[in-house]
C-alpha cells in the first residue's frame, strides 16, 4: 500500500526520471532520504499525506475484511496523537534525513520513527530502532531459531537478518538450575518443525515464528525483545512429529514468553521505563503469578508432565 502510493505521488510530482535523479534508480522510484532531501516543500507534504491516507485506507480495508489487528496487548506503531499535523511528520523527516547516515532509511520506517516521536515514546527505544534500521533496513517479523544463547535469549534469523533477541517479558536472573536447563531444552526443541504433520521429509526444516513487537522494541541494553508465536509440530531427529499445542493444550498458538512464564521456567522481567505509558493488564506478570501459585519449576520444583515428555521426545543430541 505504501509503495504504490509513494510511486504514484513521486510520478505525480513531476520528478524527471534521469540517472542523476536520486528519486529514480533503474526506472524505479526510490522512497528514501536521498530522494527526500531534493524534494520541494509541497512535494514533501504530498508524500506524507499519501502515507497518512494509505495507513487509514489499510485500516479501513482490514475492518471490511474483519481482520483488524488487536492492540489490547500490544501497540499500533503507526498511531499518532490527534493533535499531530502533516507538517509535524514532514519536519521529522527533514530532521532525520539531515544526517547522511540515515538517508538509506525507507519512508515507511521514517514514518514509524516519526510516529514514535509524535507520541513522545521512550527515547532509548526510538534511538535503538534507528540504529537497527540503519544497519538492517527493517525489523525481522518472521524468523527461525539459529541457536540458543541462554534460557531466554536466542540468535534468530529471517534468512537475511541474523540477530540476538530476548524473549519478551522474561528474565533468567534468579531461576533455578533445573529451570534454566529445561528452558534451554524447550528452546532447542523448537528449532525444527513445521505447520504440518510432516517430519519424515522435513525433519531438518527450521520451525518458523511470527514476531510480535508489543510495548517496546529493545531492552535497556539495546537487545531486541519480542514475543515469538508459532503453531504446528516440532520434529525430532528421528522424524517424530510432536504437536506444539502439547506444551499448552488450552491454546492454539504458542506464545513463547507467556508459555515459559506460565510454566515457571523463567521469571518476569522488570518493566523498562516506557515514559508516559501506564501499565494496565500485564499478561506476563499474570502468567508468572499462576506458575508461582502452583509452585512450578523455579517456584517450588513441581514439574509439568507434558513439558517433560515434549523435551524427551523432541530434544536432539548435540
Amino acid at each position: 500500500m505504501f509503495r504504490l502510493l509513494i510511486v504514484a505521488l513521486v510520478l505525480f510530482c513531476g520528478i524527471n526520471a534521469s540517472n542523476a535523479n536520486p528519486c529514480i534508480k533503474d526506472n524505479k522510484a526510490q522512497n528514501n532520504g536521498s530522494c527526500w532531501i531534493v524534494l520541494g516543500d509541497s512535494e514533501k507534504i504530498s508524500i506524507v499525506r499519501g502515507i497518512w491516507v494509505g495507513t487509514d485506507t489499510r485500516s479501513l480495508a482490514d475492518q471490511m475484511s474483519n481482520v483488524m489487528p488487536s492492540y489490547f496487548l500490544g501497540k499500533d506503531w503507526a498511531w499518532i496523537p490527534g493533535e499531530t499535523n502533516i507538517r509535524d511528520i514532514s519536519s521529522y523527516f527533514d530532521l532525520l534525513y539531515k544526517t547522511p547516515a540515515n538517508r538509506k532509511i525507507d519512508w515507511s520506517w521514517a514514518y514509524i520513527l516519526a510516529s514514535m516521536n509524535a507520541r513522545d515514546d521512550d527515547g532509548n527505544d526510538r534511538l535503538s530502532l534507528l540504529s537497527f534500521i540503519r544497519q538492517h533496513s527493517r525489523l525481522p517479523t518472521y524468523v527461525h531459531i539459529v541457536s540458543v544463547l541462554s534460557a531466554n535469549e536466542l540468535l534468530i534469523s529471517d534468512g537475511v537478518i541474523t540477530t540476538k533477541m530476548r524473549v519478551l517479558g522474561t528474565s533468567a536472573k534468579g531461576i533455578s538450575k533445573s529451570a534454566d536447563a529445561k528452558s534451554r531444552a524447550i528452546l532447542e526443541s523448537l528449532k525444527y518443525g513445521n505447520y504440518y504433520d510432516d517430519c519424515k521429509e522435513n525433519a531438518k526444516k527450521n520451525l518458523s515464528f511470527n514476531v510480535e513487537y508489543r510495548k517496546s522494541l529493545f531492552d535497556e541494553d539495546g537487545t531486541l525483545t519480542a514475543e515469538l508465536v508459532t503453531r504446528g509440530v516440532a520434529c525430532s531427529s528421528r522424524g517424530d512429529a510432536v504437536p506444539i499445542s502439547y506444551l499448552q493444550p488450552e491454546v492454539t498458538e504458542l506464545r513463547l514468553g507467556i508459555f515459559l512464564l506460565r510454566s515457571g521456567l523463567l521469571l518476569p522481567s522488570e518493566e523498562r521505563d516506557v515514559k508516559w505509558q501506564k501499565e494496565g493488564f500485564n499478561p506476563y506478570h499474570y502468567a508468572a503469578a499462576k506458575a508461582k501459585e502452583l509452585g512450578l519449576y523455579t517456584y517450588g520444583g513441581s514439574t509439568i508432565p507434558n513439558v517433560e515428555a515434549f523435551i524427551t521426545t523432541t530434544l536432539r543430541p548435540k
